[in-house]
């Protein structure tokens, strides 16, 4: 009985982490094709960006020249991802991003995913820990539904109306990139940048899984010793 229990609960978190289905994403997978992505100076967007964009691994990499002395790039999508969010609470409803970031030689001192919109209230950003090499990033868009961090606008009195109504009309969309201030010739990666229609589980519910699974495992070898136990036994008379 007790094993029962322990698959059903592997099968119901696996159910609900895989539930999630891509509305729509941006992969770079045609070499030296950003995709309509660019990078503009901060917070008035009105510079070039400190750091040059190329694609021409299947990526989108970010790469700065020299050591870049407080300096950040805003690198959003002006293209295909908008065209696919023109309003937010239209059917499917966008409920999180989902992407793969990339530090190679520097930690950044800050590194955010932010949205806004037109004539709305402000930059809405949501900042997150990388680790060295390839890592995968989920970040709810819900002013309930932050896990390890929080939603932060760069006006003063943001609260969830707020939040819900630039929520429902994002013109644009990527992550904010404050390079560390401290090496040279930093390089950064983008990729599999989704658009989800469900939340990402939280961070606990890997641990339970991976939890159930380690209970499932230690439980099967303890069957399976048994039946050789048995066998032996069974062999011996």
């Amino acid at each position: 009985m007790k094993r029962l229990c322990t698959v059903g609960c592997i099968l119901m978190l696996t159910c609900a982490m895989a539930g999630a289905a891509i509305i729509t994403q941006e992969t770079w997978t045609t070499v030296n094709n950003n995709y309509g992505w660019t990078g503009l100076d901060s917070p008035s967007h009105a510079g070039a960006p400190y750091a040059t964009l190329t694609n021409t691994t299947g990526y989108l990499a970010i790469q700065t020249v020299g050591i870049p002395i407080i300096e950040e790039d805003f690198i959003f999508d002006v293209g295909s991802l908008g065209a696919s969010w023109s309003n937010y609470t239209a059917t499917p409803v966008v409920r999180a991003i989902q992407f793969n970031f990339m530090m190679s030689n520097a930690v950044p001192d800050l590194v955010a995913l932010y949205f806004t919109r037109t004539g709305g209230n402000g930059i809405w950003s949501y900042e997150f820990t990388p680790s060295m090499g390839w890592q995968t990033y989920g970040i709810n868009l819900d002013w309930n539904l932050n896990y390890d961090g929080q939603w932060y606008s760069d006006t003063v009195g943001a609260n969830r109306p707020l939040f819900d109504a630039d929520l429902a009309q994002v013109d644009e969309i990527g992550i904010i990139l404050l390079y560390n201030g401290a090496v040279s010739d930093q390089i950064y990666g983008l990729d599999n940048f989704q658009l989800l229609d469900e939340p990402v589980p939280e961070p606990e519910t890997y641990a339970v899984l991976g939890f159930a699974l380690l209970s499932l495992g230690i439980t099967f070898r303890r069957q399976m010793g048994k039946h050789f136990s048995f066998a032996r036994i069974a062999g011996r008379s």
